[in-house]
């Protein structure tokens, strides 16, 4: 029985052996350059099925990018029961694009305050010198809810010049 096995055995690796050399002489006899075509919408293949442009104009979840005119400037304001030391009241001017997720938009002509959420003393005296009453700036804010879900805060993200 011992025997019978390990013929078996010898049998099977030769046919397994011999199948695999057999297929490695047909390989090398068609081999020919193989030419890949490029799938559809590789971004490689050509600049119309690039979506690099689209990227850059993404805009984060639950922000709000616009340009506003300052109304004025607050120290030390409470908003949903959550106490800010530096505010910026504006007069937006145009909504330039939301992200996904914003319950209440912002609109041209609509005045609004927005806030510092991690402003000190010193911040609030350089926003004073760097910002002036009826200055046009350029605004990114993040939109957040009060726990009551009543009121909106306007988070500043981004302050600058236009």
């Amino acid at each position: 029985m011992n025997k019978v096995m390990c013929i078996l055995v010898l049998i099977a690796l030769f046919s397994c052996k011999s199948t695999s050399v057999a297929q490695e002489k047909q390989i090398e006899k068609t081999n020919k350059p193989k030419i890949e075509k490029p799938g559809f919408g590789d971004p490689r293949d050509n600049e119309i099925t690039s979506f690099e442009p689209y990227l850059q104009d993404q805009i984060a979840p639950g922000t709000i990018h616009f340009t506003a005119v300052i109304q004025e400037m607050n120290k030390d304001i409470s908003v949903c029961g959550t106490q800010y030391k530096a505010a910026v009241l504006v007069n937006v001017k145009k909504v330039k694009g939301s992200g996904s997720g914003i319950v209440n938009a912002l609109s041209s002509g609509q005045k609004t305050t927005l806030v510092y959420p991690n402003a000190n003393v010193k911040k609030i005296d350089e926003l004073k010198q760097k910002f002036t009453k009826n200055q046009e700036v350029k605004a990114v804010v993040k939109e957040s809810l009060c726990p009551d879900m009543s009121k909106t805060v306007y988070e500043i993200l981004k302050l600058s010049n236009k």
